[in-house]
């Protein structure tokens, strides 16, 4: 903040900032920032550097990172007091079968045949907009989707959406089969899917309440999605699936829950990447964010914790890593790099299931990463519970408590 300081000048009430090393400090700054607060980076950003210029006015307290804290805190809580409802509108590739609503993190999905009356001007007013990748139609035969969301502005409403979205699609992606399609194709990518099993179509829109446009308030996938839509064959079992998962996930607690969205969304944004190659890097990611861990050796020891084929699991993961690291590092390209994801698929999805199944027994992300850690050798259980038991014989015991003895205990 010192730092910050040297390049900036009160005059008259008016805070001014030279060019120079201020936008990086403060950006790296803010990057520290530790906060919960359901609003778009962007809009966080300005709220920051507003409490920033805020507290230069008290110029005898800018020191104080305390007192940045409680005005930035102010703004947010400003912001967050004044939210409207917001719905955003996009598609996804389905043809007939209609999922049933559901509720995602507070957005309320709908799902829709044709697009509702009171959206249809405005959207058909925005596929006029001239946009990079030459979007004019809407995606053939695909269903509609309406998420209702409550948000300080359009678009952390649309952030909102498209990560309630990613859960659902995710949940979907849990709950359909996973089989080596011999003769899909001539290529590994057909034989080894490792796609989305509902996408998202091109145009995603922001609408208000009434259905009215937000100016701007619209986007376009950057990589058009030609994708035809498909018939959604045993579909209501997967749907279900996502209820019950969903049901599990609402009944965990918030800060359980919360890490559930977030690797849940981080595995449907690696199975939307494109590029095989930045996908094994991104289902990478996904089982560092699962695991709690950013080295191989952790990464690779929580999660072979689950398996009884512990050696062979830890073969698979190293020689999956090491592709990784080739193309990280190295910028090679990895051989049969498609195989490789749909083996990554399979980790990453067991992982899924069973954090999500098993909720009731963690209230935070950290019991979790904690239980992956322990040790599965029985012998070394066995001499910690020893070791324990003697902690507790031998402990003093508080004041006015009587000592109480274990040996009647196996």
């Amino acid at each position: 903040m010192a730092e910050m300081a040297l390049s900036m000048s009160l005059t008259n009430g008016r805070v001014s900032i030279a060019v120079g090393d201020y936008e990086f400090y403060a950006d790296a700054l803010f990057g520290l920032l530790d906060h919960s607060y359901t609003i778009d980076e962007e809009t966080l950003y300005r709220e920051f550097e507003s409490a920033v210029r805020d507290l230069f006015r008290e110029s005898d307290s800018f020191s104080d990172p305390k007192k940045l804290l409680l005005k930035f805190d102010k703004r947010c809580g400003a912001l967050l007091a004044k939210k409207s409802t917001f719905v955003v509108i996009t598609s996804v590739n389905l043809k007939d079968a209609v999922p049933r609503g559901r509720t995602v993190n507070q957005c309320a999905i709908r799902f829709h045949k044709t697009l509702p009356r009171k959206f249809r001007s405005a959207r058909a007013a925005l596929l006029k907009v001239e946009n990079s990748v030459g979007i004019n139609v809407e995606n053939d035969g695909y269903l509609f989707v309406e998420v209702t969301v409550t948000a300080v502005n359009d678009y952390t409403a649309f952030e909102m959406a498209m990560e309630a979205l990613a859960v659902y699609r995710g949940l979907i992606q849990l709950h359909v089969s996973k089989t080596i399609n011999q003769f899909a194709g001539p290529t590994l990518a057909h034989r080894y899917p490792a796609e989305p099993q509902l996408k998202l179509g091109n145009i995603h829109t922001v609408h208000t309440a009434e259905g009215g446009p937000i100016q701007n308030a619209h986007w376009f996938e950057e990589t058009i999605n030609k994708d035809p839509a498909i018939e959604g064959e045993n579909f209501a079992a997967a749907d279900d699936g996502v209820r019950r998962f969903l049901r599990k996930m609402t009944n965990s607690s918030p800060e359980f829950s919360q890490f559930c969205t977030k690797f849940i969304a981080a595995y449907t944004t690696a199975l939307d990447t494109r590029d095989a190659d930045a996908k094994l890097v991104r289902f990478w990611l996904c089982l560092e964010l699962l695991t709690g861990a950013d080295d191989a050796k952790n990464i690779i020891k929580r999660i072979a914790f689950f398996y009884s084929n512990q050696e062979v699991v830890v073969a698979q993961l190293k020689a999956l890593r090491s592709a990784r690291n080739s193309h990280v590092h190295a910028g090679a390209k990895p051989p049969r790099v498609a195989l490789k994801n749909f083996v990554l698929v399979g980790f990453i999805e067991n992982l899924i299931v069973f954090v999500v199944s098993n909720h009731f027994k963690f209230d935070n992300r950290q019991q979790w990463w904690d239980f992956m850690s322990t040790t599965t050798d029985i012998k070394s259980i066995d001499e910690q519970i020893a070791r324990l038991r003697m902690v507790k014989k031998f402990a003093r015991p508080a004041r006015g408590v009587p000592e109480q003895s274990d040996d009647s205990h196996p």
